[in-house]
């Protein structure tokens, strides 16, 4: 019984202040996950360069791996995502490698492995594909790339020869300790010329840059910077949505 007689069993426990506590709880929890979904998915925002997409003839949906603390330079393609007319994509479940890749780093988009939408170019020739640079645009100055033109010995005799062994093997010692990698070998360094240069590496803001030419001139490289960087993109759903506005216009 209850202080006014009455059984336990007839007590309505669900007042409407309750109620109203009730929902308005309910609510509370609701806005409090919202936030946290929007922290989540806002933390690390996804900005895709309308420049280099509107620079590009295709762009992909890869699957993408990490090897020695960066990306592989080998993907696999799991969507063509967009193409230009007139372009002939890869096939679905082909591998595609890169050679700008690997000098893709957290600052370029890289997060780890898993799905990146990727814009691509054809190469001059048209027998090649590999990501899109990043354009100059107003307000914009993108980033370097150096690469190798020659050894910076005129004309190889059997006098020089001995001279250009020595200075290959210097050069491949020195981008190896630059990069800790060695995106070419000593055969490829001698046919370097500017018609058929190597990247040594990109994504270098101005000061590396000059180091690094100033290191392999040292080494008796001939060398050059020209604009150089390179993006991808998690492919989340907000790039997916971003890509769809950018090409549709």
């Amino acid at each position: 019984m209850d202080r006014n007689g009455q059984p336990f069993e007839k007590y309505n426990a669900m007042t409407p202040s309750r109620l109203r506590l009730g929902v308005a709880t309910v609510l509370f929890l609701g806005w409090i996950g919202y936030l946290a979904f929007l922290v989540v998915r806002t933390r690390e925002p996804v900005i895709l360069s309308r420049p280099q997409l509107l620079h590009s003839d295709l762009v992909v949906l890869v699957e993408a791996t990490e090897m020695d603390n960066a990306p592989a330079p080998t993907v696999v393609i799991k969507e063509i995502a967009w193409a230009a007319p007139g372009i002939a994509p890869p096939d679905v479940g082909s591998q595609l490698r890169l050679s700008a890749l690997p000098d893709v780093g957290r600052a370029q988009g890289w997060k780890g492995k898993g799905e990146y939408l990727i814009p691509l170019q054809l190469s001059k020739n048209k027998d090649s594909l590999d990501i899109t640079a990043l354009p100059w645009s107003p307000g914009f100055s993108p980033r370097l790339q150096v690469e190798i033109l020659g050894l910076g010995i005129v004309k190889a005799t059997p006098e020089t020869e001995k001279r250009t062994t020595q200075t290959v093997k210097r050069i491949i010692q020195t981008v190896k300790r630059i990069t800790q990698n060695t995106p070419f070998t000593e055969e490829d360094l001698r046919k370097a010329g500017p018609k058929q240069s190597f990247v040594v590496k990109r994504n270098l803001d101005h000061v590396p840059a000059i180091d690094m030419q100033s290191e392999l001139e040292a080494a008796g490289a001939k060398t050059h910077n020209r604009p150089g960087e390179y993006r991808i993109y998690a492919a989340t759903p907000d790039a997916r949505e971003q890509l769809e506005t950018i090409k549709s216009r």
